[in-house]
This record gives C-alpha cells, sequence and structure tokens, in this order.
C-alpha cells in the first residue's frame, strides 16, 4: 500500500508511533526538526516552559562543571595489569609500569617490545 506524501506542516502517519497534531493548532505554533530523513513536527513550547527547561539546564550544567572543568583521568593501579604513557624525553617510545617494574619501547604489530 503507498502511503500519501503529507502536507507540509503534518505530522507522517508512515511511523509506528505517532500521535495527531490537534485539530485547530496554527501552523504558526508548529515547529519542525529534522534528523536525516525523520522529520518531527510538534507544537512549539510556551516561553514559559522554554524559560523553565533553560533554567534546568544551566542548573544541571552547574552541578556538572567541577567534572567538566578537572583535567586528565585517574587511572587506580590493578595489580598485574600494566600502565602504559608515552615517555616524555622520546614521543616515538612508550612506558610500561607493572607494579614497580618500568620498561621503555614500542608496540611493534600491537605487542609491546622493550627496548634499552
Amino acid at each position: 500500500m503507498k502511503m500519501p506524501k503529507p502536507r507540509k506542516g503534518t505530522p507522517s502517519k508512515s511511523a509506528a508511533n505517532t500521535e495527531a497534531i490537534p485539530l485547530g493548532t496554527s501552523i504558526d505554533s508548529l515547529v519542525s526538526i529534522k534528523v536525516g530523513d525523520v522529520t518531527i513536527t510538534t507544537e512549539r513550547a510556551h516561553e514559559s516552559v522554554r524559560r523553565q527547561n533553560v533554567a534546568r539546564g544551566q542548573q544541571a550544567l552547574r552541578r556538572a562543571a567541577d567534572g567538566i572543568r578537572t583535567v586528565g583521568v585517574t587511572i587506580s593501579e590493578t595489580p598485574g595489569i600494566p600502565l602504559y604513557r608515552v615517555d616524555p624525553q622520546d614521543p616515538d617510545r612508550v612506558i610500561r609500569q607493572t607494579g614497580n617494574k618500568v620498561e621503555s619501547g614500542q608496540f611493534l604489530n600491537g605487542v609491546f617490545r622493550a627496548k634499552p
């Protein structure tokens, strides 16, 4: 069965989970968002709802700010599992540290090879 092409400003009925926009809704109160081949048309949010959502987003950003500002990552050591880092004296080499044993070398074909 061939589906008719939807009119501009009306929701597509081809998607499984669609709800019709109420009759009498002004075309000026609709907003469409297109992502790839999918277009979502809905009523534009009231200004008070938009302001409330912006305030909530700003609050969430403030809560997350400390984690966002923290530089780097913390890696905890697991016994017997080596940690790797770039050699600051030679960026072509890698330092491997397993417990108290520290080696410098390179990865060749995916395998670490220690070099003096």
